[in-house]
């Protein structure tokens, strides 16, 4: 699937988030947020999402987000 984000929030050191779709609105939509949080003592919390919506999701089923989320987690960990 080719996918052309278009960015919906950048604030830099804060987030970055957009919003894909597939072919058009409601097919497969996929909103990615990347955020960081301060903490205290100068650490910070990373997030890393992706919220899917759309028809397509119903016949993509488990294995489509299985997929999705070992590469996002092989992503983190380089």
């Amino acid at each position: 699937m080719t996918f052309k984000p278009k960015l919906v929030t950048l604030e830099e050191n804060v987030e970055l988030t957009w919003l894909g779709r597939f072919l058009f609105r409601g097919i497969l939509d996929g909103k990615h947020t990347f955020k960081i949080i301060e903490k205290d003592e100068g650490s910070v919390e990373f997030i890393h999402r992706e919220r899917f919506s759309g028809v397509l999701l119903f016949f993509l089923g488990r294995k489509f987000m299985q997929n999705t989320k070992s590469g996002f987690e092989e992503m983190n960990l380089s």
